[in-house]
């Protein structure tokens, strides 16, 4: 399988056009939103527009010659917009993903990568001796809390960061499983390497009492974790 990310040009906007209005009338048929493009010829002409636009760079996917997807961004280094992002909606591209991203995923060798280290709560730097008391507050730190993603951002239009530390705690008896309230972090800023960060954590009053393991999550991925007690 040939897989290909190159530049866009205009000879490339009615198939991209096409893809552009087909996958944005599936996901509006699927909720029921009226449709961003009421016909192709929509589509096709923005991207026509957008491809020949010297100020619009553009990406375009193609499998085994064939085109997938496209995206675009302004060159405008002020204010800067991504989008329409689009991928071929029918399917025809299932292959791809096990064939490149699974043996990936399943060696975990990103997500080891961008674990942080919970390393410290309360002063505490050996976890299992750290012992914490519901319904308190502890401050917690280590590194990378906030991960090396910000998540996504689209100007001040839509601001849905997903670099927030959440700590997660799971009781080692019973494995139920609750979510601590953080806040007060120290820095929002990511890929901050070796730099020990903190956040503030609520323990929750209902939490279960004995051996519990804490992790730090941002992006979806948990830090290694550590043991400490409740009581």
């Amino acid at each position: 399988m040939d897989i290909r990310i190159r530049e866009g040009t205009p000879a490339d906007a009615q198939i991209c056009g096409r893809i552009c209005y087909n996958a944005f009338k599936t996901i509006s048929e699927a909720h029921g939103f009226a449709p961003d493009f009421p016909a192709p010829e929509v589509a096709i002409g923005l991207l026509t527009w957008m491809l020949a636009h010297p100020e619009f760079y553009s990406v375009v996917a193609e499998i085994d010659g064939r085109i997938v997807g496209s995206n675009f961004w302004t060159k405008e280094t002020r204010s800067q917009v991504l989008g329409p992002i689009a991928v071929d909606p029918t399917g025809r591209i299932a292959p791809f993903v096990p064939s490149r991203f699974a043996g990936i995923w399943a060696r975990r060798s990103l997500a080891s990568r961008w674990r942080r280290c919970c390393c410290s709560s309360s002063g505490f730097i050996t976890p299992p001796s750290v012992t914490l008391t519901r319904g308190t507050s502890v401050q917690i730190s280590g590194t990378q809390f906030n991960g090396l993603s910000v998540g996504s951002d689209y100007g001040d239009d839509c601001t849905n960061a997903t670099n927030h530390p959440i700590v997660r705690l799971t009781n080692g008896a019973t494995r139920h499983v609750l979510y601590a309230r953080t806040y007060d972090h120290s820095t929002m800023g990511i890929a901050t390497g070796n730099t020990i960060v903190s956040t503030t954590m609520d323990i929750p009053a209902n939490m279960e009492t004995g051996s519990t393991r804490i992790e730090v999550i941002a992006n979806g991925i948990p830090s290694r974790p550590r043991q400490v007690t409740v009581q």
